[in-house]
């Protein structure tokens, strides 16, 4: 019966009867000085029922009395219970107290949220409307999170919907309650835990969370955790609630397939008659291949298994017994399919000629893993040199001494030259091949191979840059210079000091490469004539200027001729040249990004750019990007460059009909 119902009030009266009969002579005989009558209450509070009228009415007495047992407000005159502070006081002592307060107290909302922000646990003697409320039960939950078990319905399924642990206090009948569990585990799946063990054996309620969350299989019944359907469920939603399927279900042959088709479970959770099963171990390996370190060893004995399994994935011989590693067709049956398997083999593999030719063709560099006779065969030496120049560093000494194996090498990768040995480079005929395959090979050489003028002639003949590889000497060497730097303008900074003064020198590489013109010395670097043949031949040597002629109206507009993008490097005083802006962006539309903001207003100026690059457009004001003229120019150049012009004329008929003329990818935006 509810503590507010009639019945139940009849039933506590009667009660009360019941305990105080058998001592109301006793307590009949109480004394009536007021500190006598203090200590009889604190002895026995039951005292206070026979207690003159004015203690019942002295407001002080009853508190004192309500510190030592919260039933002493009951006693207490009607005009107390009705006292917020005396009952907020008494509620402080003991959250019991609120049962005795006026029932108008404990339907004011205000003085229930002030007693249950003293003792959380007063809500149970709320009004039942209170016990509905959000805002009371949370000040209660956070006083007292037990007091949760006293809240209405309602008011919980709000509390959940936010914390979904606080499940756990709530009452046993919410607890089996599907709506409010729901709620809770759609915040927090761990909440499940605290619901009904009823609710958690309810097949078609936990197939619905566990679809929505696998870990929810974590708290199901273990009945549910032994059903297939429940267990593939949660591990279609999440591999991780693997660990939370029963044990037996790991014996479940049908079970284990699913869930590897379907999901990749890994061995390592099934039972061992099942890792010896050829079908359930394939299943598993097409999926993840390093699953066959948990596969029975038996199965390796079987031909069809060793076939499907190397055939299909590089890395199965790892996890092969040795005596299969050791097999030869095997080995090479792998090595044919994934050729990254030979760093399985045995090292007994690694001395068969047929094995190791049958590897290195397929990559050289495994040379290394060679027994070291076959390092110094040398049918099989240039086979991995050729299918891997680097693979002639692992080769025998004699043969980093041969000719011909070490211009394989080098063919292959010219890098390789540094493995060979220095008394090849004496060989005039080696030099004159290896320098003309890579002339920075030269690098390689022993000083007396870089200073010999006529092998650095040849070299830089055919590679410029090799210059920084010969001898100083030979760097001083007028002619050689001159080679070098006609063949790429860049060799200019191997020079020696006094070439890169030398205006014949420095005007023979800027025309080759005008960005060469930073490695000149600096007089030169400052001479007019100079500077305009450079950046004629570059435009981004201007950034290489010295400031006077990077601010010089001739220099900066051959510049930008060759290239608009030089723009970026002119100084702010030429930017502002209307003859410059115009002259850069009929070079490069795009290079209007550099252009100060008036002349991306200007008319002329945008026009000029668009019909040079369309998305010059992208750089052009908002003006500009609205005039009808400038986007259909932009959009014949390139018809993407729709997607700049301003929202009224991507909307345009005529000129979304030219733009994906000239760009079907246009009509996008």
């Amino acid at each position: 019966t509810g503590l507010g119902s009639a019945g139940g009030q009849h039933l506590a009266r009667e009660l009360q009867r019941f305990l105080l009969e058998p001592f109301a002579a006793e307590l009949q005989m109480l004394p009536r000085d007021r500190e006598d009558m203090l200590r009889a209450v604190r002895h026995d509070v039951r005292a206070l029922q026979f207690a003159p009228e004015e203690y019942r009415w002295d407001r002080d007495f009853i508190l004192a009395a309500a510190e030592q047992h919260f039933s002493a407000l009951q006693f207490a005159a009607e005009a107390l219970r009705r006292d917020p502070a005396l009952v907020l006081s008494a509620v402080s002592y003991d959250c019991w107290a609120l049962r005795y307060a006026a029932e108008e107290l404990r339907r004011d909302r205000e003085f229930v949220l002030l007693a249950v922000g003293r003792h959380g646990r007063a809500l149970q003697f709320a009004s039942e409307e209170l016990r509905r409320d959000q805002k009371v039960v949370l000040t209660a939950f956070a006083q007292n999170s037990t007091s949760l078990q006293f809240a209405e319905r309602e008011a919980v399924l709000s509390l959940v919907r936010q914390r979904g642990w606080a499940l756990r206090y709530a009452s046993e009948e919410l607890r089996r309650d599907c709506e409010v569990v729901r709620a809770a585990t759609s915040q927090d799946i761990w909440s499940l835990q605290y619901a009904d063990e009823e609710l958690r054996g309810d097949a078609p309620f936990v197939l619905e969370l566990v679809r929505q969350q696998g870990q929810a299989l974590r708290y199901a019944t273990e009945e549910l955790r032994s059903d297939r359907e429940v267990a593939l469920t949660a591990i279609t939603c999440d591999l991780s609630a693997r660990q939370f399927v029963a044990p037996e279900l790991w014996y479940d042959r049908e079970f284990v397939l699913q869930s590897i088709r379907r999901h990749g479970t890994s061995l390592n959770l099934v039972s061992d008659t099942l890792r010896r099963d050829c079908e359930v171990v394939l299943a598993a390996v097409w999926r993840d291949v390093w699953e066959l370190e948990y596969a029975a060893e038996e199965l390796w004995y079987s031909r069809d298994f060793v076939e499907s399994v190397i055939s299909r994935h590089e890395h199965a011989l790892k996890f092969a017994p040795e005596g299969v590693r050791h097999h030869r067709e095997f080995v090479i049956a792998a090595v044919a399919k994934h050729g990254s398997a030979m760093s399985y083999m045995t090292d007994e593999l690694w001395k068969d000629r047929e094995v190791v030719l049958f590897v290195v063709q397929r990559d050289g560099r495994l040379l290394q893993h060679a027994a070291a006779m076959l390092q110094r065969d040398r049918e099989v030496v240039l086979t991995a040199v050729m299918q891997n120049g680097w693979a002639l560093r692992h080769a025998a000494p004699e043969l980093r001494g041969d000719s011909e194996v070490v211009l394989a090498a080098a063919s292959q990768d010219g890098w390789a030259l540094q493995f060979a040995p220095p008394a090849l480079w004496r060989n005039r005929s080696f030099v004159r091949s290896a320098v003309q395959q890579h002339g920075w090979a030269l690098q390689f050489a022993p000083e007396e191979v870089r200073q010999d003028r006529e092998i650095a002639f040849l070299t830089v003949a055919r590679h410029g840059l090799a210059l920084a590889y010969v001898v100083d000497e030979l760097r001083r060497d007028r002619e050689i210079v001159l080679v070098a730097v006609r063949q790429d303008g860049r060799a200019l900074r191997a020079a020696a000091p006094e070439l890169q003064a030398d205006r014949e020198v420095v005007t023979a590489a800027i025309m080759q490469d005008g960005a060469a013109l930073q490695h000149a010395a600096e007089e030169l670097r400052a001479d007019k004539e100079i500077v305009l043949a450079a950046v004629s031949q570059d435009g981004f040597a201007l950034q290489n200027l010295v400031d006077e002629l990077r601010g010089d109206r001739q220099v900066v507009l051959a510049a930008v001729r060759q290239n608009g993008h030089a723009l970026q490097h002119a100084p702010d005083a030429m930017r502002t040249s209307r003859e410059v802006v115009l002259a850069a962006v009929a070079q490069a539309g795009e290079a209007l990004q550099f252009a100060q903001e008036k002349f991306r207003r200007d008319r002329e100026v945008v026009l000029t750019a668009v019909r040079q690059s369309g998305h010059a457009l992208r750089y052009a004001s908002a003006a500009a990007r609205g005039d009808r003229e400038v986007v259909l120019e932009a959009v014949k150049q390139s018809g993407c460059a729709l997607q700049y012009a301003s929202e009224e004329w991507r909307h345009d008929a005529e000129i979304a009909l030219i733009a994906g003329w000239s760009d079907p990818a246009s009509l996008q935006y």
